[in-house]
Order: C-alpha cells, then structure tokens, then sequence
C-alpha cells in the first residue's frame, strides 16, 4: 500500500472512529433537556373543544416536555401505542409495509430509544397520574451507514400528536428541541421517514420545517414502488 492511500485509510478510519465516539456520547447523555428548559414548558391560552374523545379539550394551563430513555413506564409506553396506532395505523394498514403493532412496539422499548414526553396536568395537584399523554417523538442517535459510517444522525423515529392538541405549535416544538439536541451533541443530520400518502406530514416537514428529500430516499434512486420518503436536514452551523 502507498503512503497516500495508507494516509487516506488512517484519516477515514480516524473519522469513523469519531463518529462512533460521539454516537456513544450521545447515547450516555442522561437528559439532554437540561440545557433546553426554557423551551420544556409552554402556555395554553384558551380552552379548544375538538371532540368527544377521552382528551376533550386542552385546558389553560402550562404543558411539559420530558425527557425519557426507554424503556418508558408501563402504562406511558401504552399511551403511546394508542396514540400511534391511532393516529398512523390506517397509513401502515395501506402502506407496503402494513401495520405490526408487536414490531412497532419493539422499536419503543429498543435499549437505544429515547422520548420527548408531552403532558397537562388536569388538575391542581402534581400528582402524575391525572396528567394526559397529548404528544411524544421517538428519536435515536445513530451512525448514517453501520458498514461505512462517517456522519452522526439523529434519527426521528415518531412523532405523534393528540388531535386535541394540534396546531398549537407543539410539532414544531418537538422538532425544533430534537434540532438542538442534535447540535448539542454533535450529530451531523436529522432524519426522519414520511409516508408519500401523508401529505400533511409532508406539508409540515418539507415547508414550516424546512427539511429536503435525503440523498438516500428512494425517489433519488427513481424507486417509484416506494411509498415513502427519508428527508433530512444538515445540522453543521
């Protein structure tokens, strides 16, 4: 091997390495909120009755975003598959993908999981069992490619939101905390997966999010049979 190509194959493996190191030092960071608690509680400034659902209405009052790793308590980790489930299961039941409840469930108790949690307290108390699931995302650090790594990704896994609780600005609040997590922790990129059929999705992420189709989704590739996109954006300064 010549001197340039050895040269070339040391720095590669050097910024693999680093790559991994700031994975790993993402995945042992025990609260990355806590440089963020300025933007983990929010006003609600009227009542909004939308349905007949559990949820009726979203009170006045200040609703919390809380960091968890997983696994999530039992019955915090059941809300969230309801809300999933409810939100996105007619768009895997129609996708090539179709709906596993039992494998979605996986993904949430995977040891690398990590939550933004966001509740109300429906009474006066701090009691934490009258405090209401109204939204959640699901993101991991992860490498980009796990044979040739040489990006750090935030990858949003799921992002879900109570009908009730919608257009409050709590989507763009989530996203925009996993943003700056990602660039409190050196991560390169955040990703994420959107079903071509959810267009409303799709409106949020690509216009008030600002996010483009990643060089890795399969319209890049001209995949027309796939039904859905990755986007992402860059998180270097």
């Amino acid at each position: 091997m010549g001197k340039a190509n050895r040269s070339k194959q040391q720095q590669a493996t050097k910024a693999k390495n680093q790559v991994e190191h700031n994975v790993i030092s993402a995945q042992a960071l025990k609260n990355p909120l806590t440089r963020l608690t300025a933007l983990t509680k929010f006003d609600v400034e009227h009542d909004q009755i939308l349905d007949t659902d559990s949820l009726t209405s979203l009170k006045k009052g200040v609703l919390n975003i809380q960091f968890y790793k997983a696994p999530l308590p039992h019955d915090l980790n059941n809300a969230c598959m309801a809300l999933f489930k409810k939100n996105m299961g007619d768009y895997y039941k129609s996708s090539s993908w179709g709906l596993n409840l039992k494998e979605k469930e996986k993904e949430l108790l995977h040891h690398d999981a990590r939550f933004l949690i966001v509740t109300q307290n429906k009474n006066e108390t701090n009691d934490q069992s009258k405090e209401e699931l109204l939204a959640f995302s699901h993101f991991r650090f992860e490498v980009n490619d796990d044979e040739t790594p040489n990006i750090e990704v935030l990858y949003v896994y799921e992002i879900q939101i109570h009908s009730n609780a919608r257009r409050r600005g709590m989507g763009r609040r989530l996203m925009s905390i996993m943003e700056l997590v990602a660039i409190q922790t050196k991560m390169k990129k955040v990703m994420l997966t959107v079903f071509s059929s959810n267009q409303s999705a799709m409106q949020f992420y690509t216009h008030k999010m600002k996010y483009l189709i990643d060089d890795c989704s399969p319209s890049k590739y001209l995949d027309n049979n796939a039904d859905y996109e990755i986007l992402s954006k860059s998180m270097h300064k």
